[in-house]
């Protein structure tokens, strides 16, 4: 049985941040520094895989909804 993880949905993430201080274990990042977003009005929030155990603790705390649990395949 695979186990849960988050996923951001980038079009519909506003860049507002709320999700960030939901996460007890600093999976979720604002995305400042990439190139292709700096010019953007709004920047998505980034998933740091290696560190999102699956709690979800942070998808209720999004008020556009674009963070959504997937599951990952077993020893993924």
């Amino acid at each position: 049985m695979g186990q849960s993880m988050v996923a951001i949905i980038e079009a519909d993430c506003t860049g507002c941040d709320l999700c960030i201080p939901h996460c007890p274990f600093e999976a979720l990042l604002p995305l400042l520094n990439s190139p292709e977003h700096r010019t953007k009005p709004k920047r998505p929030v980034v998933v740091v895989e290696s560190q999102c155990v699956g709690c979800l603790s942070c998808i209720g705390s999004c008020p556009t909804q674009a963070l959504h649990e997937v599951k990952t395949p077993p020893n993924a």
